[in-house]
């Protein structure tokens, strides 16, 4: 009997766990977005399934794997780490005497692409503004940027942050909703199962009991049959 109230009490904590989980990952959610907006912690934009190839003057060479932007305050960026993940057929040690430029910030996608710009032939109009680290070998190469771009991550405009603060906290709230409603249909789902176990358990214990406490039949009374 003592496993299968064993049982019972495992199913009531794996209920508790599902909804202290559902709460974290709400409370996470906050937290994160106040880290984002009120911090100078840096920021990691990952980039999933490798949908944005590493391209060097037109050439793909891997994939990028994450963007990190770096803060000296809330509202200024210092710099950026671009995060590459080279095809295994490509030697890193090509790129050593690269700096790799991009010349717009706003719309990286599927179709953007570097250029390996030489030390001595360098536009004057570009700044270095970061790194790109190219892994698995961690080589670290300079990142080129232009002027306008670096002007305006080092100094957001106050209005374009409350936008951006505004639009952070409307999708905050969008996605705890959705979380907490799938959250809900699958706690749903869950205590549904834990019910289920927890009416077999009670059942068979019924039964168990029952068999236990129900007295014992008394014995068939022998009749003696008397031969003449």
């Amino acid at each position: 009997m003592k496993a299968y109230w064993t049982r019972i009490v495992l199913g009531a904590f794996v209920v508790f766990g599902i909804g202290l989980a559902v709460w974290f990952a709400v409370t996470r959610a906050k937290e994160q977005v106040h880290v984002v907006v009120e911090s100078a912690r840096p920021i990691t934009i990952p980039i999933p399934f490798s949908i944005i190839p590493f391209r060097v003057d037109g050439e793909k060479y891997g994939a990028v794997h994450h963007v990190t932007f770096y803060r000296d305050a809330p509202k200024s960026v210092d710099h950026i780490v671009v995060q590459v993940k080279l095809a295994d057929s490509v030697d890193a040690a090509q790129f050593k005497d690269c700096l790799l430029s991009l010349e717009n910030v706003d719309n990286i996608d599927e179709h953007t692409t570097f250029d390996c710009l030489k030390r001595d032939t360098a536009d004057t109009g570009l700044v270095q503004f970061g790194e790109v680290q190219l892994d698995p070998s961690g080589l670290m190469v300079p990142l080129l940027l232009t002027k306008s771009d670096v002007a305006d991550l080092r100094h957001t405009d106050e209005v374009v942050l409350e936008q951006e603060q505004a639009r952070m906290q409307a999708a905050e709230a969008e996605w705890a909703g959705d979380s907490a409603r799938m959250a809900a249909e699958g706690l749903a789902d869950s205590i549904s199962i834990q019910v289920e176990r927890l009416v077999d358990s009670l059942v068979t214990i019924k039964k168990v009991l029952r068999q236990e406490v129900r007295p014992p039949r008394p014995p068939k009374p022998t009749v003696k049959v008397e031969v003449q």
